[in-house]
């Protein structure tokens, strides 16, 4: 495993709770829930995405490299 992979693990993985997240904040709005909902819940992907990304990386870096238990999934 690389940044690359760390980084698209990251990506992959963030944007799901930040969606759920962001998505209750939206239906609070008096004058239009749905749009309201819609786009928070929009923003919360890309949110998500961005700080999923980051921490995969940022994880990936503190561990030193030295833990790639990538090769776990094929077994």
């Amino acid at each position: 495993m690389d940044y690359g992979t760390a980084f698209l693990y990251g990506v992959v993985s963030g944007p799901l709770p930040g969606a759920l997240i962001a998505w209750p904040f939206g239906l609070d709005d008096r004058l239009d829930h749905v749009i309201s909902a819609l786009l928070l819940t929009l923003h919360g992907l890309i949110f998500g995405a961005v700080v999923g990304a980051l921490f995969g990386m940022l994880l990936h870096a503190l561990q030193g490299v030295r833990r790639d238990f990538a090769s776990l999934r094929s077994m």
